[in-house]
């Protein structure tokens, strides 16, 4: 048995694909697809607190000092900025499975998640080939020949 990938609690083989105790088999899956989790969720809060604290400093411009106004517009933008630099959404790996969608694989490593993916498309490739490969070939039904064309007659 061909084995495409093995490292972490990740393996996967020409039928299987194992994640941390999950199996399922590599010709069942369907439908594989990347998609991108969402962004950090400290970063969201940040960016909606800085929206709502700009929204409160257009209100009360009049009455509060300007650097106390900057603080509470600068800082939640800051921590926006810094969270959704340093914290990317993480690397999904998506299939139809057993009639449903599922989230066969997820990470933050660019290239951990490079390696997977194709591990597993090498997989599928390799599965479709065997499943159309053992699929029985039915010879072309035979006309009689009665019916068959003769070589030099014109219609």
């Amino acid at each position: 048995m061909t084995t495409f990938y093995d490292h972490d609690g990740i393996r996967i083989t020409e039928r299987w694909l194992s994640i941390g105790g999950r199996r399922c088999r590599v010709g069942h899956l369907r439908n594989l697809r990347v998609a991108r989790g969402r962004c950090d969720r400290t970063a969201r809060r940040a960016a909606y607190t800085a929206v709502v604290s700009l929204l409160v400093v257009g209100v009360t411009a009049r009455h509060v000092p300007v650097a106390v106004s900057v603080a509470l517009v600068v800082l939640p933008a800051l921590v926006t900025l810094a969270r959704a630099r340093l914290v990317r959404p993480a690397y999904l790996l998506l299939a139809d499975y057993g009639g449903a969608t599922v989230a066969l694989y997820a990470t933050r490593d660019e290239t951990e998640f490079g390696k997977v993916s194709r591990a597993l498309a090498r997989a599928a490739a390799g599965s479709r080939c065997r499943a159309r490969s053992a699929m029985p070939t039915v010879p072309p039904p035979r006309v009689p020949e009665s019916r068959a064309p003769r070589a030099g007659r014109a219609g």
